[in-house]
C-alpha cells in the first residue's frame, strides 16, 4: 500500500499513512496488549498489576532490540505453553464430565463423551447426511483451507528465496 501511494499520489501520502498507523499501531494496540497481559499476569500470579506492566513492556523491548531470533525463541517458549494448557484444560475439562457422572477416571470421561455424544468427534459429516456439501465438511478441504495454505507456503517460499538471495 505504501508504495501504491507514493506511486499514485505523492511520496507524502505514503507518508502520511506510515506514521498514521504507526501511531494507531502503538497507541492502540500496544497498549491494550500491555494492559491484558498484564491483567492476565497480574490474575494468575497474584503479582502486582503495575509491576507486570513494566515487566512486560520491558519484556517487549527485548524482544524488539532482540530481532527475528529473540522472536523464534519466544514463539518455541509460546508454543510450549500453549500445549500445555491445552492439555491442562483438556485434563480438567474430561475429569469434570467423569465426575458429572459418578465415575473417577480419565478414560471413563472420554467414554462418557462418546457414548452420550457421539456427533461432536465427527468434523465430516457421513455421506447420506442433509448436511454433507455443507461446513463443516468437504466444502472447508474443497473450498476456503487450500487459500489459506497457499498464501501460508507462498510467505515461507518469498522469505527462503530472499534469504537465498543475500546469500
Amino acid at each position: 500500500m505504501p508504495q501504491f501511494l507514493s506511486q499514485r499520489y505523492h511520496p507524502t501520502v505514503s507518508l502520511v499513512r506510515a506514521i498514521f498507523w504507526l501511531n494507531l499501531y502503538i497507541l492502540v494496540n500496544l497498549t491494550s496488549i500491555l494492559y491484558l497481559g498484564a491483567l492476565t499476569v497480574s490474575g494468575i500470579s497474584g503479582l502486582d498489576f503495575d509491576l507486570c506492566v513494566w515487566g512486560l513492556a520491558i519484556f517487549s523491548i527485548i524482544i524488539t532490540i532482540g530481532g527475528m531470533k529473540v522472536i523464534g525463541f519466544t514463539d518455541v517458549i509460546r508454543l510450549f505453553f500453549l500445549i500445555i494448557g491445552g492439555l491442562a484444560t483438556s485434563y480438567i475439562a474430561i475429569n469434570l464430565v467423569s465426575d458429572n457422572f459418578d465415575t473417577a477416571s480419565l478414560l471413563n470421561g472420554l467414554k462418557m463423551m462418546t457414548l452420550h455424544h457421539d456427533d461432536h468427534f465427527h468434523m465430516i459429516f457421513k455421506e447420506g447426511s442433509k448436511h454433507y456439501m455443507e461446513l463443516p465438511g468437504l466444502t472447508v478441504l474443497l473450498g476456503g483451507m487450500w487459500i489459506v495454505n497457499l498464501n501460508y507456503w507462498d510467505v515461507i517460499s518469498i522469505s527462503r528465496s530472499e534469504r537465498s538471495e543475500r546469500i
